[in-house]
């Protein structure tokens, strides 16, 4: 099913609202201006991005793809994946965690959510998910956080640039494995800034470097074959964390 005005028409929210289960594709780059690019409301929902890209103005305060419907509460799906192509300009490329905006109460969760293959660019947070979401082969360009969230994370690329004084960290996880990642953390200014943050997680085969800290561990976090090139301090271990065979 293509992607467009007469298949899945936006609103005044969303340049596409996606509310029944299937899979999708997107036909040619495609411009959300100041709106949200794709809205997930449905479960089973497969989108292919087909290598194109998906751009939205940033500043905006939007997300590329999103679970989000402003004005409902307490919306939960399960089971997307999204995979091959770009998503670039929002202040979220990917956002399927359970978060408020106030006033109003919104609520976005996917349970069981895969992210396959997306380049996110130009953004403030790259991807913000929930604990159930697989994160493979993506690569973040954002200012102040890269991945947040995933239960697997492999092979994925994460830049925080710029100058953002609230900028956080570049992979945050529970409860998680992340393996085969890269996180650069170039000019970032922000206080406790990490490369990764991890808590009850095992890491491996993974690198930091840059300003910051590289690996901050907790909650008896393992650490296999990693290693941290950063200014400020290479690695914390707290709660119990451990590190084998890691360059820090």
């Amino acid at each position: 099913i293509e992607l467009n005005q007469t298949n899945t028409p936006g609103n005044a929210n969303a340049l596409f609202v996606i509310d029944e289960p299937g899979s999708y594709v997107l036909g040619a780059d495609a411009d959300a201006g100041t709106r949200d690019g794709i809205q997930i409301a449905a479960d089973n929902v497969t989108i292919d991005l087909n290598g194109y890209t998906l751009t939205g103005t940033p500043g905006a305060g939007t997300r590329g793809v999103t679970s989000v419907l402003p004005g409902d509460d307490n919306f939960s799906f399960v089971n997307a994946t999204v995979r091959n192509g770009t998503i670039d300009g929002f202040d979220s490329g990917v956002r399927m965690d359970n978060f408020v905006i106030e006033p109003f109460f919104f609520v976005s969760n996917i349970t069981g959510a895969r992210l396959e293959s997306l380049d996110i660019t130009n953004s403030v947070f790259g991807i913000r998910s929930n604990t159930t979401t697989i994160i493979e082969r993506c690569a973040v360009r954002a200012t102040r956080g890269g991945i947040s969230g995933g239960s697997v994370i492999v092979n994925c690329n994460v830049v925080i640039e710029g100058d953002d004084p609230s900028a956080s960290s570049g992979i945050v996880a529970t409860g998680a494995s992340v393996t085969g990642c890269a996180v650069l953390l170039a000019n970032t200014v922000g206080q406790e800034v990490a490369a990764y943050r991890l808590n009850g997680s095992t890491g491996a085969n993974s690198t930091a470097r840059g300003g910051g800290i590289g690996f901050e561990l907790n909650g008896r976090t393992v650490a296999t074959g990693c290693a941290a090139d950063n200014s400020t301090a290479d690695a914390q271990l707290n709660e119990g964390s451990q590190s084998f065979n890691s360059n820090f």
